[in-house]
């Protein structure tokens, strides 16, 4: 059996009723750890979980309301490993995502017809300065070196640009 739950930090404790295999949409990726640790509790094998993050995202080169499926994840340097900061040591590892769940969901969005892209995404650490924006507070490039930005991006594939992108394997 499936399940397909839509959580926020109000339904987490509904994670009883999971049996054996999980398709999880998170909506609120802080509660990322408190989701994990229910599952373990609770029993279900992490081999059978996969979580989709769903949610607006900014388009590199795509019409606005266009749909974007990511293929490979980036950080702001556009590199495919994470480092993940954990008690002052930093650990590079990648950013996994499932192909096979991928692939499902854009044949879902071909099937009716919904306007969709495929690429990589821009996971930033920041909203404004990770993304190339010039309407933050500060920062210390201007219009040209934005858009020279843009076009790596554009080159290197990249589609969306999100904040909540990061992913990390499970040791």
């Amino acid at each position: 059996e499936k399940y397909l739950l839509n959580i926020s930090y109000a339904a987490t404790m509904h994670l009883h009723a999971i049996v054996r295999s999980l398709e999880v949409i998170v909506c609120d990726h802080c509660a990322f750890h408190e989701i994990f640790k229910l599952l373990h509790y609770s029993k279900v094998d992490r081999d059978n979980i996969r979580f989709i993050r769903i949610g607006t995202c900014g388009g590199v080169g795509v019409e606005p309301g266009t749909i974007c499926f990511t293929r490979n994840a980036m950080t702001e340097t556009l590199d495919t490993m994470f480092p993940f900061v954990e008690c002052g040591q930093i650990y590079r590892v990648p950013m996994i995502l499932s192909k096979p769940l991928t692939d499902a969901i854009i044949d879902v969005a071909k099937e009716k017809g919904i306007p969709h892209e495929v690429g990589n995404t821009l996971g930033t650490n920041d909203f404004y300065l990770g993304q190339g924006r010039l309407d933050g507070a500060f920062c210390n490039y201007n219009e040209n070196d934005k858009r020279n930005f843009l076009v790596k991006l554009s080159e290197n594939g990249v589609k969306r640009s999100s904040l909540e992108l990061r992913t990390k394997p499970i040791r």
